[in-house]
């Protein structure tokens, strides 16, 4: 299955730069992946036994699309998975029954998505002196001493794997990343959480 920018804020319009949220944010930290929600089809016993897989990510930005479906493909494997910007024209994405005939078209048995569900911002509080005559004198002379606030952003992402066959969707995750640094790095952040998930579940090897 899955293996594992700077922008220039001035030459972009607004709303290409909250599409690019899903590359990259402003702050650079140390990501961290964790799947915090899974769904199976009970009716799928596995494994995963893909021939060629449809790498697809669904976002209304070409570039964000290219980039992901590339990172994907590394990710699944080269050869045997393909990323949809090569074979699906703008048309065939206009509709789920257009991009799923097209694939079933071109041969393709398994198809894999990625989509950005949202991000938000969380406070953490960093304690300053475990004193308590810190602490505590601290806090009636000085709002927010000894201690502050630091913020980390949450990206949160699902993937999905179909059998293009029947269109029936076997498996579905979403996961969320702490201080998303790019769209490559998160793919293989998430690749990893999501194939230890599978041979957890049996459907992988």
């Amino acid at each position: 299955m899955i293996r594992s920018a700077t922008h220039r804020t001035a030459e972009f319009p607004r709303h290409i730069l909250l599409i690019l949220l899903f590359i990259t944010f402003s702050g650079v930290g140390c990501s961290s992946t964790k799947l915090v929600s899974t769904r199976r089809d009970p009716r799928f016993s596995g494994p995963i036994k893909f021939n060629k897989i449809l790498a697809l990510a669904i976002n209304p930005d070409p570039l964000t699309r290219r980039v992901a479906e590339d990172a994907m493909v590394n990710q699944i494997a080269p050869g045997r998975a393909v990323p949809a910007y090569q074979v699906l024209s703008d048309a065939d994405r206009a509709s789920a029954n257009l991009t799923m005939s097209r694939a079933k078209a071109l041969g393709f048995d398994g198809l894999i998505t990625m989509r950005l569900l949202g991000n938000r911002v969380r406070a953490t509080l960093e304690p300053g002196s475990a004193a308590f005559y810190n602490y505590y004198d601290g806090g009636m002379t000085v709002v927010g001493y000894p201690d502050a606030v630091e913020t980390e952003r949450i990206t949160s992402i699902e993937t999905r794997i179909y059998s293009v066959s029947d269109q029936a969707l076997i498996w579905s995750g979403v996961s969320n990343t702490v201080d998303l640094s790019t769209i490559k790095k998160a793919v293989g952040e998430i690749a990893k959480v999501v194939r230890s998930q599978l041979r957890d579940e049996g459907l992988l090897p």
